[in-house]
């Protein structure tokens, strides 16, 4: 039987694709080199015009950047590979376990699988209406956006155009911020309470917020909602944002500065929790876990990383439920 009789003699069937940005999928130069290159090629995450960024990218960041992460990701590195890679890998297989009635493929933007595979193997199954799960609690620009350019561009190639639901945004779904909330808790029982509590989120160029991007709003809805959960106190907690690059105005404040002002300011113990990232990956584990944590130590302080939500059974929950509030 072809292909296209299949569409009128099979029932039509559901997918559900969870995506995220990826990561090296090796511990290699080459694969650090890879990744670096189809990360920083997208013009949602670097807008500079290519007869500016093009010679700094070829120049200065991909012969020199891999060298440097490869001692980073040795840190972090799992027995079965990269731990977002593995992780991601794992949340995907036990929502395929969860959820029965749909077809679950996992899929990245700057690694492999691509959401072009993802959507192959959904085809090949029957699929005809597909939920697109980015992985990304607080929307912006530079992530989800991504995901949304990636995929018209998969379907730009198809004759059949599946039905389609994307997930734009859950930084304020409350089942998400009682989980945040519960991860916090959690750790405080086993490690005690630290002097204060920065909610650090990946940075995006001001201009972006200037130009309409939502993100600063949801980070900090996000941070108000938890708080609020957990009954804080307002001078116990704050904001932050880490990881920028290149010599724009970045959102602020920037957490490097944020730890050291606060450690000058008498608060020797601080927790970082990191709820734009669903997965551990390095810009949690060895750029707070490493980087940030020896700075607080030579600054007289202690600093410890609150995990992200990762794989388990409460994050696969709260991940089955939206995907299923989302094709009621």
């Amino acid at each position: 039987m072809s292909k296209e009789s299949q569409y009128h003699t099979q029932p039509p069937k559901q997918g559900v694709i969870i995506v995220n940005f990826g990561s090296p999928e090796t511990l290699t130069k080459k694969a650090i080199r890879t990744f670096l290159w189809r990360l920083l090629t997208d013009k949602r995450v670097v807008g500079l015009p290519k007869i500016l960024w093009w010679p700094i990218l070829c120049l200065l960041i991909l012969p020199f950047r891999p060298k440097r992460l490869i001692h980073d990701y040795k840190r972090i590195w799992k027995e079965e590979g990269s731990p977002l890679l593995v992780d991601h890998r794992d949340i995907t297989k036990a929502l395929s376990d969860e959820i029965k009635s749909l077809v679950v493929e996992e899929a990245y933007l700057y690694s492999n699988p691509s959401l072009d595979q993802a959507w192959h193997n959904l085809k090949h199954q029957g699929v005809r209406d597909v939920v697109i799960f980015p992985l990304y609690p607080q929307y912006s620009s530079a992530t989800t956006a991504c995901v949304f350019d990636a995929w018209s561009k998969v379907m730009a190639k198809e004759n059949f155009v599946p039905g389609m639901r994307f997930i734009q945004s859950y930084h304020d779904d409350k089942r998400y911020i009682d989980l945040l909330a519960k991860q916090i808790k959690r750790f405080w029982k086993e490690n005690g309470k630290a002097d204060h509590l920065i909610f650090s989120f990946h940075g995006i160029p001001k201009q972006k917020f200037k130009s309409g991007d939502p993100y600063y709003c949801y980070c900090h809805k996000t941070m108000r909602l938890v708080a609020e959960k957990l009954k804080l106190d307002e001078t116990y907690y704050s904001l932050a944002f880490q990881s920028r690059f290149g010599k724009q105005e970045w959102l602020q404040p920037y957490l490097s500065e944020h730890i050291k002002d606060l450690i000058e300011k008498g608060d020797k113990s601080i927790h970082v929790v990191c709820p734009g990232f669903s997965i551990d990956c390095i810009e949690t584990l060895h750029e707070i876990g490493y980087e940030y944590a020896e700075e607080a130590s030579a600054l007289g302080g202690q600093l410890k990383l609150i995990p992200c939500l990762n794989k388990t059974n409460e994050s696969i929950g709260l991940y089955k439920k939206i995907i299923l509030d989302k094709i009621s």
